[in-house]
């Protein structure tokens, strides 16, 4: 963090210096602002697991810092106020120009993050680490949530490099002109195989560059341009506008997938077997289970020991679980696979460890 950053805690029991709403430290820090010239940088630390019923609107000004991020052994819950789902609430992030925002450690219900960056300077760089962002929007206590197909983070204009790291997010749209994304140990669930998980507002290509590298995506992603995508499992197909530059290493990619050239991915091209034995098989697709986006321990080798360190491909591929999975399935008599469902709805509680 930027040195010299003062911290803002937050607490629902708040004490002496503390605040009981995100609302409350972000128009302290604004206040602060005011009357030193040099207070650019701020940490605004949520430190119990409490819900917080509340849609902060946050800005930065040209090179400006900002955390907002959970304590230790903590995990708060920042829920929009439109429990009906017509309001469509949202957190609004307006950026200036070389700003850094990160949101670390938080779940987000409710409605969406609404980012908007300053298209006349440096693009600003806003980091989700270890965040829940729910997809479908309303998550109740019986994990029963109203699905509805809206995107869980709203990127409009340009001016904005996006990383989103060790997550669990919905839909992701972008306006007519982006910059980069990083999706990294992360699930982006668009709740089944045939949703419009990565697009832009009027359903086309999300006008980025993107890099995604060990994830898990529920849906059908469109970008402009695929700058890599690596150890990654696409159980919707993969549409990159341009094919003359990039790369996909050890991924899996569901059928229709137009993409830059491949390396060593599943299906292999010209393959004559059954392809179902070559889809992922998971524990559960529905956010909130115990074995969610998890790789069954008989799913195919090729994808349980596919990535390019002989791991398993996807979101979980830091667990080093390859060696069990392969064990396994070398182990159990050839079968048929059937794929898990895919057009089940997803709820989930848990970020990515």
């Amino acid at each position: 963090m930027h040195p010299g950053a003062r911290v803002y805690r937050v607490r629902k029991l708040c004490g002496a210096g503390e605040f009981a709403t995100i609302t409350q430290a972000l128009a302290q820090w604004q206040a602060d602002k005011a009357g030193l010239v040099h207070h650019c940088a701020a940490v605004i630390e949520v430190a119990d697991s409490a819900t917080y019923h509340e849609a902060p609107n946050l800005t930065l000004a040209p090179g400006e810092r900002l955390v907002l991020r959970a304590a230790d052994t903590t995990r708060p819950v920042l829920r929009m106020f439109d429990y009906a789902g017509t309001a469509q609430e949202c957190v609004a992030i307006r950026c200036g120009a070389g700003a850094r925002l990160t949101i670390d450690g938080l779940l987000v219900a409710g409605g969406a993050l609404a980012l908007e960056g300053d298209p006349a300077g440096a693009p600003c760089q806003v980091l989700l680490r270890h965040c829940t962002l729910v997809p479908g929007w309303n998550t109740e206590p019986a994990r029963a949530p109203q699905w509805q197909s809206r995107p869980s983070l709203v990127c409009t204009g340009q001016g904005v490099s996006l990383r989103i790291d060790h997550s669990i997010v919905g839909a992701l749209q972008f306006g007519e002109r982006g910059d980069a994304l990083y999706i990294g140990d992360s699930i982006v669930d668009g709740g089944h195989a045939a949703a419009l998980l990565l697009a832009d507002r009027r359903q086309g290509a999300a006008a980025v560059s993107a890099t995604i590298v060990r994830s898990t995506l529920i849906g059908v992603a469109q970008v402009t341009h695929l700058a890599l995508a690596e150890n990654a499992i696409f159980l919707g197909p993969l549409l990159a506008g341009w094919r003359d530059s990039g790369r996909v290493r050890h991924c899996y990619l569901a059928p229709g997938s137009v993409t830059p050239r491949r390396e060593r991915c599943q299906p292999e091209p010209g393959h004559r077997g059954d392809r179902h034995k070559w889809q992922p098989r998971f524990l559960s697709l529905r956010y909130g289970e115990r074995g969610y986006a998890k790789l069954a321990s008989d799913c195919a080798w090729e994808i349980g020991c596919g990535a390019d360190d002989h791991g398993e491909m996807g979101a979980f591929h830091d667990l080093h679980r390859a060696p069990l999975l392969f064990e396994r399935a070398a182990a159990a008599p050839r079968r048929e696979l059937i794929p898990a469902p895919l057009l089940s709805h997803s709820d989930r509680r848990e970020c990515v460890a």
